[in-house]
């Protein structure tokens, strides 16, 4: 964004200007960011953007840059410095959360026989919680049932190597009132993979918006060439063993009867 062709809107606190008074853009200025006027001499103020990690003593007036309702009219709106601290930190909370999601993101399998009423329930942009933990298979395979969900978390717990249990099966868990995106319904003949996206709780909200976001985008490109490539695989010996169907029988986020436990979207009937 520049000055050249441009009016200005200015709500809050107004620079002083003089009769020969210009007002240029020192940096780029992106809608949606924060900038500050600073003059250079009696003729000129220039426009610069604010150092968002160095708010501490900042003591000049922000604005907030927007769009006006006239076509290349720019919008300066003028914002307490402490509510912009609150903004900044939200981002960063914000991001914290984001990393924790897709930072160091690993796909578990968890196949299971679910009746059709139970698998119908599944369709994208739902946001469910489960209540209990979930096992699944860091094991990557064919269908062990004619049910699979793919769960892509950075949460999973190895224990594998829990006393009492087969080392095999390659047992992740993730803890129990852990939400869990849908991101994608796959369907070939009589086999149904359901993709599961781990979120934090504080990120319910934001994962609830229309459409994916790019990196969503990017794991279901993932999960989908996963299912074509095991669709006809063989199944991984030790997931096929009873104990281990019995672990992993029951359906995500839903009782065994059709209930939602939690529920953020479109309710299917």
């Amino acid at each position: 964004m520049s000055s050249s062709d441009s009016t200005f809107q200015i709500i809050g606190e107004v620079p002083e200007l003089t009769e020969n008074s210009r007002i240029v853009f020192e940096d780029e200025i992106p809608v949606n960011s924060f900038a500050f006027f600073e003059k250079r001499d009696n003729e000129v103020i220039t426009i610069k953007l604010v150092n968002l990690e160095h708010l501490e003593d900042f003591d000049k007036p922000v604005y907030r840059i927007g769009k006006g309702d006239e076509p290349g009219q720019i919008v300066f709106e003028q914002i307490e410095i402490e509510t912009l601290k609150e903004i900044v930190e939200a981002e960063n909370q914000l991001d914290e959360m984001l990393n924790l999601t897709f930072d160091n993101l690993a796909f578990f399998y968890r196949d299971t026989d679910l009746s059709d009423d139970l698998i119908n329930k599944y369709t994208p942009g739902l946001i469910l919680q489960e209540r209990g933990f979930v096992d699944a298979s860091y094991h990557r395979g064919g269908f062990a049932a004619k049910h699979r969900f793919i769960i892509a978390s950075s949460q999973g717990h190895d224990l594998s190597g829990l006393p009492g249990g087969n080392p095999a099966h390659g047992l992740i868990v993730i803890k129990n009132d852990s939400f869990f995106k849908v991101l994608d319904v796959s369907e070939k003949e009589n086999r149904k993979q359901i993709t599961l996206l781990n979120i934090p709780k504080e990120l319910v909200d934001f994962f609830s918006g229309e459409g994916l976001t790019s990196m969503e985008e990017q794991i279901v490109e993932v999960t989908k060439a996963d299912f074509d490539t095991n669709f006809n695989a063989a199944p991984v010996d030790v997931l096929l063993q009873r104990a281990w169907l019995n672990r992993v029988t029951a359906p995500i986020g839903i009782s065994d009867d059709g209930k939602y436990f939690y529920l953020h979207g479109e309710k299917v009937d």
